[in-house]
Formats: C-alpha cells, structure tokens, sequence
C-alpha cells in the first residue's frame, strides 16, 4: 500500500513539472525514468494496476509522457496497447500503429484485434483482415462478423458471406447484399456486374436490384426495362410496385 501511495505522489510531482508542454526538459525525462524504472518483473498486479492510472492521466496531460510509460508497462498490461497505437495514429505512424494494434490483438486485446482487421481491410490485406475479423468475432463482436462478411464478398467467397448476412437477419444472397454494398459505398460500376452476375445465373433478384439501382441514378429507362424483364420472368409485386415510381 505504501508504494501505491508513494507513486501517487509522484504523480502530483510530475503534474507540477511543467507538462503540459510537448517538449520535455531534462530534469523531467530524469523524473519519468526514475518513476518508470519502478516497473519491473517484481511488481503486483495491484502496483501494476496503479502504475496503469498513473500512466494514463500522463497521457491526457501530455501523450509523450504517457507513451514512455506504456512502452514500459505493455510488457506486464498488453492492455497498453490501446494506447501506443492511439499515439501513434495520431503521429500518422503507420509502422508504429501496425506494430502495437498487432501486439495487443496477438495477446487478446479485443479492441487491438478489431481495429488490426480493420487497418488490413483499408490496405486490402483482405486474407489478414479476413483472419482478425474472424477473431474477433469468435469473441461475439458483431460488427466484427458483419465486417468479416465484406471482407468474405470482396473475397467472392459469397456463400460464406451470405451465411453470416442470413445469420444476422438480412435477405437475399451474398452477391445481392455484397451488391448493395457496393451501391452505398460509391462503387456503383461494382454493383453492377454483380446484378448482371446474378441475372445470368437466373436469380431474380438481380433484375429488382439493378434496376432499381438504375433508378436511383436517374437512368430511367434503363430501370424500366429491367425491371420489366423481371417482371416477365417472375411475377413479382415488388417490381410491378417500383415500376409505378418510374
């Protein structure tokens, strides 16, 4: 108890050190070693525990304080992580942030294992991305699966996608939601082949989706004669339904 005490004083000491500015004197780099030095093979999870609140109210004061700290402590907490990487997104370090986010999501931090899919799935590292995902939704994060189902489409893996869509309560198969995905995220050129896919694979469903894409891109006749078709080749209500709104 005495040492928790003791590093909490310190703490008090450090904040009137001058810290709110980036830049860091000597005598205060002296202070922050001398407090980090503490840290070791030796301490309880309790002193471990404080050295952890003490780090992170360093880091709300100034990130490059709080950083010497979890570069020490992410030996004993991996939790620290979380904050290493947050520095150094912030520093737009990306060989830095891939490093720490990979240290904590490979020692189970949830949120490291979440946020290491989602760098690779932005790099379109789509086989890592695909493996975090997994990860992290084997520990039941949904938007983990949901992502992971994207990450299958974008794969053209469509039936494994369309497992996890079915899984969470959407309809249509893994081309379709993949294609509406496509649609809204700006990438209607990808939409397209995918409802082309689906109409020469006799899924009706393709006609409704591309023609109401056509729809929504003002290419009206387009629509209409798409949607037609699918009304010829099934008899559909909801086409006939979007055929009035042309």
């Amino acid at each position: 108890m005495k040492k928790i005490v003791l590093l909490t004083i310190t703490l008090l000491i450090l904040f009137g050190c001058g810290f709110r500015s980036k830049e860091l004197n000597e005598e205060t780099k002296q202070k922050i070693q001398q407090e980090i030095s503490k840290i070791n093979d030796k301490m309880s999870q309790d002193e471990l525990e404080n050295m952890m609140s003490v780090a992170k109210l360093n880091y709300d004061v100034n990130p490059e304080i709080g950083k010497m700290y979890f570069e020490k402590l992410v030996k004993y907490k991996p939790e620290a992580s979380i904050y290493l990487s947050d520095y150094y997104y912030e520093k737009k370090d990306e060989v830095n942030y891939e490093k720490w986010t990979k240290y904590g999501a490979e020692r189970d931090v949830l949120d490291m294992i979440y946020n290491l899919a989602v760098f690779y799935n932005e790099k379109n590292k789509l086989s890592e991305a695909e493996y975090w995902y997994q990860k992290a939704a084997n520990k039941g994060d949904g938007d983990a699966e949901y992502n992971l189902a994207i990450v299958y489409g974008k794969e053209e893996k469509y039936s494994e996608a369309e497992k996890i869509w079915h899984k969470q309560g959407r309809d249509g198969s893994g081309r379709y939601n993949m294609a509406i995905y496509y649609e809204t995220h700006n990438q209607p050129y990808k939409a397209e082949q995918l409802y082309k896919e689906m109409i020469k694979m006799g899924d009706v469903d393709g006609y409704y989706g591309l023609g109401n894409m056509y729809r929504k891109l003002k290419k009206i006749d387009e629509a209409e004669k798409i949607l037609k078709i699918g009304v010829e080749k099934k008899n559909l209500k909801q086409y006939t339904r979007w055929l009035t709104y042309i």
